[in-house]
């Protein structure tokens, strides 16, 4: 895991992955977020409490038995109604009951509730309204799933809900105002659910290079508003907080 320093401009390596430590950081994670009760939740299987430090797998808290066999998570997110939510490569989304603690599968036809979603490939997940989840895919666009089954899509593939070329989202990230930020692979929006408007971040730019020309791995917003985007070749990218200048880390 790197952290970054924005004041003194540099990059701090935190924890090295050792197979055969179980207490050890997931070896390559790509999501992670802090629940309310401060545990920090990173895909791999595994979980840290700050106040250890240790890492838990979370294979070791939930067992095959209560309904999740264990497939490693590729992002993690707690609803507003205190579910937890994986999402896979593969198998789906996964639900735990926050009162009950057992687990539900959603996926493709009819092995998922509802009518299914559209891929069990899930690369990113956001909290969103009514214990709903917002869902990233790879190459089917952007999903909202909630405890029911039922699945709203936007993608570009059938219908050109939304834009972009190929529709396979890195990362998701809930904003307080409602809108969902949709990192894709080509583009980075603000979706607003209520008037389904996909707003792009990057032709608000004015001056300044853009990360509209490498492939965006991740983002974070800062305490002043300044957005941060990761890139897979481009190094990393900050973005004013009216959008409109951006500045390029790079070695």
């Amino acid at each position: 895991m790197i952290r970054f320093d924005p004041e003194a401009g540099r990059f701090y390596d935190y924890w090295i992955h050792d197979p055969l430590d179980p207490e050890s950081p997931p070896a390559r994670p790509t999501d992670v977020f802090q629940d309310r009760s401060g545990i920090m939740w990173l895909n791999g299987g595994k979980w840290f409490d700050p106040v250890g430090p240790t890492f838990r797998p979370i294979r070791s808290v939930d067992t095959a038995s209560m309904g999740y066999a264990g497939e490693t998570p590729f992002a993690i997110a707690r609803a507003s109604d205190g579910a937890l939510w994986l999402a896979t490569m593969g198998s789906g989304a996964f639900r735990q009951d926050p009162e009950t603690g057992t687990w539900t599968n959603f996926r493709t036809g009819n092995g998922g509730r509802g009518g299914g979603l559209p891929t069990n490939d899930l690369w990113s997940m956001a909290p969103g309204d009514a214990g709903a989840v917002w869902i990233g895919t790879n190459g089917y666009g952007l999903l909202r799933l909630d405890p029911t089954g039922r699945v709203d899509q936007w993608n570009n593939r059938d219908d050109g809900s939304m834009p972009g070329a190929r529709g396979v989202i890195q990362e998701l990230t809930a904003l307080p105002d409602g809108r969902v930020r949709v990192l894709d692979i080509d583009q980075t929006f603000e979706f607003d659910p209520r008037t389904r408007v996909f707003d792009s971040v990057f032709d608000r730019i004015e001056s300044g290079p853009s990360p509209a020309e490498g492939i965006a791995t991740g983002s974070a917003e800062d305490a002043l508003g300044r957005l941060w985007i990761a890139t897979q070749d481009d190094g990393m990218f900050r973005l004013s907080a009216d959008r409109r200048t951006s500045v390029q880390f790079k070695s």
